[in-house]
């Protein structure tokens, strides 16, 4: 081509590194948006975990004396995930130092995942 003027090198060189950076950043918010999606997902799946064991504790007969059964193993666990047994407390609001519980219970329920811990969730078991 006479006369024709194409793009130097600098020129070429500034295009390309502006196109890189563009990409990079569209596949970093893309690793981070996967992950983002891992993690709710891994939240999600442990809450229903936990709330499937503390309603499990909480449909059992309130007993004020002895210990509530406290673990049912879930048929659809899945893989990787376990549930730390239970912790029930027996609360005392009344502060009469009594052995009765005064008919509150604290159930806490902790959810694993690879050995380490997800959520753990608190709740109450109310005498009625």
């Amino acid at each position: 081509m006479k006369g024709g003027r194409g793009f130097t090198l600098v020129e070429t060189a500034v295009a390309l590194a502006v196109f890189a950076s563009i990409g990079l950043a569209v596949l970093v918010a893309l690793q981070i948006s996967a992950r983002s999606t891992m993690i709710s997902d891994e939240q999600a799946t442990a809450l229903r975990l936990a709330r499937q064991q503390i309603e499990y504790v909480q449909s059992q007969p309130y007993d004020a004396i002895n210990d509530p059964p406290l673990y049912v193993l879930l048929p659809d666990m899945p893989s990787g995930y376990s549930i730390a047994t239970p912790i029930v407390v027996r609360l005392d609001p009344g502060n009469d130092g009594l052995l009765d519980d005064d008919g509150l219970q604290r159930i806490t329920v902790a959810v694993n995942r690879d050995n380490r811990t997800v959520l753990t969730l608190t709740d109450y078991k109310v005498q009625t």
